[in-house]
């Protein structure tokens, strides 16, 4: 069974191999199907990280640093957190609570912070001698031997979403 799009939201960072969940990832999508990725990792760890991503059998589309977004979602959550505990626990308990996340704060901010990013990968389309391409306007174009509607693709044309509309 293969599918069309395979969506990943902050949660690879606890795979124990990043680079098999990416063999994985592409294995059950069809050609032309999307592997949407978001996730961060600590600075030691980016270069692994970028390293496994170019190794992955599939094209990158587009990529996005969104660094400043999740500091601020961040940021927000933790203070409507610790508001809401406040009115709920223990005024010792609220300030432990405090303590400790200005220690993952800090221990963030010593390792040199962290990389959000958010990703658009595509399954490359060969089959029977033929593949697509995407030309100018964004479209996906089929080349090579065969006609259009001979099955080798899902929609005769190739058309797919714009990866523009899935990453602004």
């Amino acid at each position: 069974e293969s599918f069309d799009a395979v969506v990943n939201v902050e949660a690879s960072h606890q795979y124990p191999d990043f680079a098999h969940f990416l063999v994985e990832a592409a294995r059950v999508l069809r050609p032309g199907g999307h592997f949407l990725y978001a996730d961060s990792r600590r600075a030691p760890a980016v270069a692994a990280w970028e390293a496994a991503l170019a190794g992955a059998p599939l094209r990158k589309i587009a990529e996005r640093a969104i660094d400043e977004e999740a500091r601020r979602g961040l940021a927000a959550n933790t203070r409507r957190t610790q508001e809401r505990l406040g009115r709920r626990l223990p005024a010792l308990m609220t300030s432990l609570i405090r303590y400790g996340v200005g220690v993952l704060d800090w221990e963030l901010s010593r390792a040199g912070g962290f990389s959000y990013r958010v990703y658009c990968f595509a399954k490359d389309c060969s089959r029977a001698g033929k593949s697509l391409t995407r030309r100018a306007d964004g479209l996906l174009e089929q080349s090579g031997g065969g006609s259009d509607t001979d099955g080798g693709f899902d929609h005769p044309r190739g058309e797919l979403a714009s990866p523009r509309s899935v990453i602004g």
